[in-house]
């Protein structure tokens, strides 16, 4: 097959559509000047031209350690389900609650999805202001004496090396104790007063 006779080919295989350019038949033939003609179309004297099957090559599959999640990219949420943990959030306190409480105590609760496994040695952690403040694994845990004034907590499941697995927003919140007064040259904490009865005439 000459030179001019591949492009030929070539050319009239990229003019068909390509979905079915597998499929269709090319025929040839010489007019009465001599002219070599190529057509999808049947004509008088023309005979079949085998072209061959276009190369394909299959998709690869991109490795599932490079596969991005919902939001482009991969976070710690797919770190989260590969450690076996859906979702981890702090129902108590909410963002920017208030808490009073003279003794400065707080009640942390969360909400683990689904429950820990403790028995392979995870724990979760309740951090305060971004420091290490308690230990749990029953859903809840209490942090005492808390100054006054903003802070921040949050809890994370870490395995058993202290590797994070997962991690819960941050919530900040504000503590409000009694107001400090001096006594004998001694801080100290003072609830509020009850309200007195009014005395009679």
């Amino acid at each position: 097959m000459t030179r001019s006779t591949v492009i030929a080919l070539l050319a009239l295989a990229l003019a068909l559509p390509w979905g079915g350019a597998s499929a269709t038949t090319i025929y040839k033939w010489t007019d009465s000047d001599g002219v070599v003609h190529y057509s999808d179309q049947p004509a008088p004297g023309s005979h079949k031209v085998d072209v061959g099957s276009p190369q394909t090559v299959p998709a690869q599959k991109m490795p599932k350690n490079l596969q991005t999640g919902g939001n482009g990219a991969p976070g710690q949420q797919g770190a989260s389900k590969a450690a076996g943990y859906q979702s981890l959030s702090l129902s108590h306190p909410s963002p920017k609650q208030t808490i009073r409480n003279n003794q400065g105590r707080l009640r942390v609760v969360y909400r683990l999805q689904p429950h820990l496994r403790a028995r392979r040695g995870d724990r979760v952690q309740v951090l305060l202001d971004g420091k290490l403040a308690k230990t749990t694994a029953d859903g809840s845990a209490t942090l005492d004496n808390i100054d006054r004034g903003t802070h921040t907590v949050r809890v994370q499941v870490v395995d058993s090396s202290g590797k994070p697995l997962i991690r819960s927003a941050s919530h900040t919140f504000y503590m409000k104790r009694a107001f400090i007064h001096r006594n004998n040259g001694m801080m100290m904490n003072r609830a509020p007063s009850m309200p007195t009865q009014p005395h009679g005439p």
